[in-house]
């Protein structure tokens, strides 16, 4: 999977907040990216920054899945991960027994893992952060380490099944409780 492939799966909620990062924390390349995304747009990129931001991020965010632009979005899935969830990745890191520089970067990887460790810190980390940031994380990690350990993949889309279905069983409870009311 490329880092251009996860953009279909975000919350618009977290489309944003990844390039509100690089908006806020990463400038030079919040205006690469603002220059490449008004090129596939055909605006000038002055017409795409009147937009308010939100409104922008939504516009860019089925262009950052175009195959073309996987380096832009790699780029900005990687400074989000990497100014933004250092907590998370170290975490990860840390229950995997791989060593890092504090901030959630290792300089190398062990080429297998056991699927027990990687499950055990799978759901560590599920449990401590934000369920759609730890699967973006997760894939990201998956694309960008070239190792595709046995048994990632099938762990997020099971997380994932599971935290889809916690999201419908608060939403129905939501909506009994509105009803209630």
């Amino acid at each position: 999977m490329q880092a251009c492939e996860v953009w279909s799966d975000l919350t618009p909620q977290l489309n944003h907040e990844i390039l509100e990062s690089a908006y806020l924390k990463n400038k030079k390349l919040y205006r690469s990216a603002l220059d490449e995304l008004s090129k596939q747009l055909r605006k000038r990129v002055v017409t795409i920054q009147q937009m308010p931001r939100k409104e922008r991020h939504l516009l860019f965010q089925p262009l950052l899945g175009l195959p073309q632009l996987h380096m832009i979005s790699q780029n900005l899935l990687m400074s989000w991960l990497g100014r933004d969830k250092i907590d998370m990745l170290s975490v990860f890191l840390d229950e995997l027994g791989i060593e890092h520089d504090g901030a959630g970067c290792a300089s190398s990887f062990p080429d297998s893992m056991d699927k027990k460790k990687i499950k055990a810190a799978v759901d560590k980390i599920y449990q401590d952060f934000d369920a759609a940031a730890v699967t973006l994380y997760l894939k990201t990690f998956d694309s960008l380490t070239h190792m595709q350990w046995d048994g990632v993949e099938e762990m997020i889309r099971e997380t994932k099944h599971l935290s889809d279905k916690a999201e419908e069983t608060d939403r129905d409870a939501k909506q009994t409780l509105e009803t209630k009311a």
